[in-house]
């Protein structure tokens, strides 16, 4: 068993680098054993990979991006890909969310025209 460091720079000045360090984690740790314990860890100018317990496991397929299910996409069933992300269903939620949204802009229109507005939209703020 070996300890390892890897590093990954911060030269784009964005979260970019962040998402390459977590990247490269999520590679090394379909690569290594699974008792392997990878941390992040910001150091101003880069970001440092700490992998302990580091042992290569033999080798085998592993998702590293989640697989993009479209309406009536079958290769998700017919090849039995367990990690996807169904768009259908995630705009089904994002319209769930933004109707939700709207409804309580409404609410709060309506709470508006109420004689004890100002007590009632404190009262709503706090549960928000």
């Amino acid at each position: 068993m070996t300890d390892k460091k890897y590093y990954v720079l911060k030269e784009s000045g964005t979260y970019s680098n962040a998402l390459e360090a977590y990247g490269l984690a999520e590679l090394i740790s379909g690569l290594t054993h699974e008792k392997a314990k990878i941390s992040i860890i910001d150091k101003d100018f880069y970001y440092e990979l700490n992998v302990k317990d580091m042992e290569l496991s033999e080798v085998r397929y592993f998702d590293l991006f989640p697989y993009l299910k479209k309406k009536d996409d079958k290769e998700v069933i017919e090849k039995g890909i367990r990690n996807y992300i169904d768009l259908e269903e995630e705009k089904e939620r994002k319209n769930r969310y933004n109707d939700y949204i709207k409804k309580m802009s409404v609410e709060r229109a309506k709470v508006k025209n109420l004689p004890n507005a100002k007590a009632v939209l404190a009262e709503l703020n706090k549960k928000n």
